[in-house]
């Protein structure tokens, strides 16, 4: 029988639409802690009750903009709220989501910078209260966005070498690592396109797919072997990291 196993994004949902929550029914019996252009606590409960409804949308529709919304809609209002930490620590969420799923191998600029703008220009509304706050805001955007950068350069050193040669170097794949790959264009049945998915997104092994497809544990494998010679790798661990480095879909 098939193990059970957790979905991480669908988690990550499910927690986040518990703090959204939770900010809601706070900001219900919370004043304002700092004046900025907001105007009242109603705007606030406002757009955490919006923010919480677009969350439960996402559990069900995971769409990558819809994240995007919610997160920085928070990020600006905890960081117009007096709780800049979690604001910064928002902005940059997005940028490292955004990133990681792909979005910025196409224009990144253009992407990011709107973003960065409206962070920039949130950080600023704090004025009202003393521009030593804005310059605490700005220069913690900074630290982060340092420490981040440190963090991204030590583990791409790092984990590099763990990657195999054929992955690394391999001439089969035509796309651009983080670009999207269609395995229609490699000619695979459908049977094995299953098992590659199956694999590359459930983590399932030969006896799982073999026992979800009511197959033999021979006829995985031949079916494997074939995948393995048409991506020119060797097991099925070079294969799984092979295409974690893509979008993989039909």
């Amino acid at each position: 029988m098939r193990s059970f196993r957790i979905n991480p994004e669908r988690v990550f949902t499910i927690f986040s639409s518990i703090f959204l929550f939770v900010a809601f029914y706070s900001s219900l019996h919370l004043k304002l802690r700092v004046a900025t252009f907001i105007p009242s606590q109603t705007v606030v409960s406002v757009i955490h009750a919006v923010s919480f409804v677009i969350s439960l949308v996402i559990l069900f529709y995971p769409a990558i903009y819809l994240q995007v919304i919610v997160l920085l809609a928070e990020s600006v209002l905890t960081t117009m709220t007096g709780y800049m930490p979690l604001g910064i620590f928002l902005f940059y969420a997005i940028i490292i989501l955004m990133f990681a799923k792909g979005q910025l191998k196409q224009k990144p600029f253009a992407s990011v910078c709107p973003i960065v703008i409206i962070h920039i220009a949130a950080i600023i509304s704090t004025y009202k209260q003393s521009w030593h706050f804005v310059a605490l805001g700005l220069s913690s955007t900074l630290f982060y966005g340092a420490f981040f950068y440190l963090i991204y350069d030590i583990l791409k050193a790092k984990l590099s070498c763990y990657l195999p040669s054929n992955s690394m170097n391999n001439t089969v794949i035509k796309e651009k690592i983080g670009e999207a790959l269609h395995l229609s264009d490699y000619n695979l049945s459908e049977r094995q396109t299953n098992f590659v998915l199956d694999n590359l997104h459930e983590n399932c092994s030969y006896k799982d797919l073999s026992e979800k497809y009511f197959v033999s544990l021979s006829t995985v494998k031949k079916e494997f072997s074939e995948i393995f010679r048409i991506f020119d790798v060797k097991k099925l661990e070079e294969l799984h990291i092979l295409l974690l480095q893509y979008q993989v879909s039909r």
